[in-house]
Formats: structure tokens, sequence, C-alpha cells
């Protein structure tokens, strides 16, 4: 008896993967809005509407991915934190890191541009 009202309340198949969908496309707005503030600043002034924490984070997301977009959105954040620093915003989350995660990437996107794309950075 205890065992059958353990599997009533475990969730079905069907609200998990519901929640799953959920999870995701919660997720990828979170980054389209991400991606949206980074092009709505001026440059030299992410720092002023993008915490430098969330950085990494946003990277790490798009990095999940796995695919030749994700590796793209990975490679233009880095970019962009690199061009923030030479304008001498003062972004202490650029690291290696950052650059270890666009070229993994690259390598995980299964895009034929994959070797190519990841030498370049």
């Amino acid at each position: 008896a205890a065992a059958a009202a353990v599997l009533l309340l475990a969730p079905t198949p069907q609200l998990v993967h519901k929640n799953q969908l959920r999870s995701k496309d919660k997720e990828e707005e979170w980054l389209i809005h991400m991606n949206k503030k980074l092009h709505g600043t001026t440059l030299g002034e992410l720092h002023t509407t993008i915490h430098p924490s969330l950085v990494f984070q946003v990277m790490k997301a798009w990095a999940k991915i796995n695919s030749a977009e994700g590796a793209n959105m990975v490679q233009m954040w880095l970019y962009r934190i690199e061009k923030e620093v030479e304008m001498g915003n003062n972004f202490k989350s650029l690291s290696k890191e950052m650059y270890i995660l666009a070229i993994d990437s690259w390598i995980h996107s299964g895009d034929i541009r994959a070797p190519s794309q990841a030498e370049t950075i």
C-alpha cells in the first residue's frame, strides 16, 4: 500500500516532460533577453546593464545547446567582453575559462566549421 501511494505521488512522465520544456523555454527566453541587453548597450557601457558575474553564466548556457548557433553566441559574448576591456571597461570576468568555453562550444557543436572556428579563438 505504501508503494502504491508513492507511485501515485510520483510525477507522471508527461508532467516531468512538460516541466522540462517549461524550464528550457524559460532559459531560452532568458538567453534572448540577455542578448537583447547586449545588443542594446553601447560599447563600453555593458557593465551598466549586465552584471559582470552574469556574463560567464550566459556563455555557459549558450554552450550547453551544443550547436553552431550556441557556439556563435558564446563567441559573440567573448568578443564583446574583449572589446569592453579594450575600451577600458574593467570586466574582471574575462578569463581563460571563457576562451576554453568558446573553443569547447565549437568542438561540441558538430558543425563542419568547428575546427576553423575554434582555431580563430
